[in-house]
Formats: structure tokens, C-alpha cells, sequence
């Protein structure tokens, strides 16, 4: 069930904490759960991040930065938002 099932990204990360207690794997989109076992990948939203997510050796590098780790290329998020 993706995160929209449970009310969004919190109700996703309060699912995946029930989980976590339970150990209980799963596979959310997000790679840093500590019982994940895949991660859905899908290389043609590249062009809508400014650094796509490395894959190397079959297994996602998990960006350092803050956040998500992901950071959006506005320019091409607008012109599909069609802003």
C-alpha cells in the first residue's frame, strides 16, 4: 500500500513505525526504513530531479543531503505542472 492509502507521507512514516516495531518488512518508496527490502525505482522521472537517485551495482547510494534527499528541477516540474 503506498502512502496515499494512509493519509499521506506522515500517515505512511507512522505505518512504516508500526512495521519497524513489528519487524514486519515491506516495500515503501522510501529506502530508509530499516526493514526495507526493495525499492521502487523509476528512471523515467529523472528529468524531474536536478540529481537522480545513483543506482550502483543493483542497489540504490542514498543521497546525504537533508530532507527526502531529492531535490526538483522546477524548471521542468512547471512545464509539465503546465504553470
Amino acid at each position: 500500500m503506498g502512502s496515499g492509502g494512509v493519509g499521506g507521507f506522515f500517515g505512511g512514516h507512522l505505518a512504516n513505525a508500526g512495521c519497524d516495531v513489528a519487524f514486519i518488512a515491506r516495500g515503501p518508496h522510501l529506502a530508509a526504513t530499516p526493514t526495507a527490502h526493495w525499492l521502487e525505482y523509476v528512471d523515467w522521472m529523472n528529468p524531474l530531479l536536478t540529481e537522480p537517485l545513483a543506482i550502483v551495482d543493483g542497489m540504490a547510494v542514498v543521497p546525504d543531503r537533508p530532507g527526502l534527499g531529492l531535490a526538483w528541477n522546477d524548471d521542468i516540474v512547471r512545464r509539465y505542472a503546465g504553470a
